[in-house]
């Protein structure tokens, strides 16, 4: 499993990803309810570019234990990173079922049901997100985006300030 942390860690990604998942296969296999090792053989075929894959192996651990909220939020992630929405709205909902004070949770679900057309449920996760942590400049864009998409301008450039006020600068 150090493999797949060193993995995300360093530059060779791929060649590490790659020789982490011809370890952890066969140990999954034989050990199916070792949610930790399955974890990481999903993160490596992330890693390896095999979305697919990485979803497929943490769906089982969900069939192990359903309420594993790492696994949850990696299946949110990769499939808000890789736009799919469709995946992603129903493993954001149980995940904020498990945890509801993470903005994070509320912030990706907005976004996700934006890009899917519910507006209105989108702008209240957007809003849910915001009044827990009203400083994050990634949720004040997701928010900006679901007003945007809904028709309202006006809201939408308030959080488009706030998320450009709260962005982190870069030094040249």
């Amino acid at each position: 499993m150090m493999m797949v942390v060193q993995a995300e860690r360093n530059g060779k990604l791929r060649i590490l990803a790659t020789d982490a998942i011809r370890k952890l296969e066969p140990w999954v296999a034989a050990v199916p309810d070792d949610e930790d090792a399955a974890e990481m053989l999903g993160a490596a075929y992330l890693l390896a570019r095999d979305v697919d894959a990485a979803c497929n192996v943490w769906k089982r651990v969900l069939e192990v234990n359903p309420d594993n909220e790492s696994v949850l939020r990696r299946l949110v992630v990769t499939c808000h990173d890789n736009d799919r929405p469709d995946g992603g709205v129903g493993y954001a909902r149980r995940l904020i079922a498990l945890n509801p004070w993470n903005d994070m949770y509320h912030g990706r679900l907005a976004h996700m049901l934006a890009q899917r057309g519910e507006f209105d449920e989108a702008i209240r996760e957007g809003e849910r997100a915001a009044e827990l942590m009203p400083s994050d400049y990634w949720v004040q864009g997701w928010l900006a985006e679901a007003y945007r998409l809904a028709g309202q301008p006006e809201r939408a450039a308030t959080h488009e300030l706030a998320r450009d006020l709260l962005a982190p600068r870069v030094r040249p």
